[in-house]
């Protein structure tokens, strides 16, 4: 089983010495010259069954929405942002012993030439 708690977050203080850090969860802070915090993301969050999981920035991740798949990318500005990928349907006929997958659907060709 899993148990979880709310922990509030206390945001970064307003002014910093230069050269001090700050980070929290996937965000990462550098104080500047200007006595401010200047911060960057490492990861993205995204829903997993309802739990967060943490990918890192630049990475990719396939999800099923429907009968469509969205690939996904982890940007710089700490949010998920996925595009669908239209899914070819196999062909009609295809060669005894073929073949061919997509998401959790596997399919092989029978002696009759169909998927």
């Amino acid at each position: 089983q899993v148990s979880c708690s709310i922990v509030d977050l206390e945001p970064p203080p307003a002014v910093c010495e230069a050269g001090e850090g700050y980070g929290i969860g996937c965000e990462s802070c550098m104080c500047g010259d200007d006595g401010q915090f200047h911060c960057s993301f490492l990861c993205c969050y995204y829903d997993v069954e309802g739990l967060p999981e943490a990918i890192g920035v630049g990475e990719k991740f396939g999800e099923f929405q429907e009968n469509s798949l969205a690939e996904c990318i982890c940007q710089d500005d700490g949010q998920v942002s996925c595009s669908i990928v239209d899914l070819e349907p196999p062909p009609a006929v295809c060669e005894a012993g073929e073949g061919y997958g997509i998401g959790c659907e596997s399919c092989m060709c029978g002696d009759d030439g169909q998927f």
